[in-house]
């Protein structure tokens, strides 16, 4: 149901870098996921370790009641299962920071 209702109905904006778009460098002011996530949509991605596509998403929500950001990472491991990473952060700006700059080059589980 999780997986339904978030990312399956989610918009995805013209400014994904899906279907083979290349990602503009993550000093420019706007790259591509900067701008899908900003106006709350998923961003599909190729990761570069693992030559498979991404999906990043953000949520804002709180553990107790500091407000955090949690971005989300799927992605299909090597028997084609859906698999999930969460990082949370203290803000939206941190969130989408890591999205441009770590999410494509961190290693994935591929259990």
């Amino acid at each position: 149901m999780f997986e339904e209702v978030t990312l399956y109905r989610r918009p995805y904006s013209n400014n994904s870098p899906s279907n083979g778009a290349l990602i503009k460098h993550p000093k420019l002011p706007h790259s591509d996921i900067l701008l899908t996530l900003s106006q709350g949509e998923t961003a599909i991605c190729q990761h570069k370790q693992q030559k498979c596509l991404i999906r990043l998403w953000l949520a804002k929500g709180l553990i107790k009641t500091s407000v955090k950001w949690f971005l989300y990472i799927e992605y299909q491991d090597t028997a084609g299962n859906n698999r999930y990473l969460q990082k949370t952060f203290s803000s939206k700006k941190e969130a989408i920071t890591y999205a441009e700059n770590e999410a494509l080059n961190q290693s994935l589980p591929m259990v």
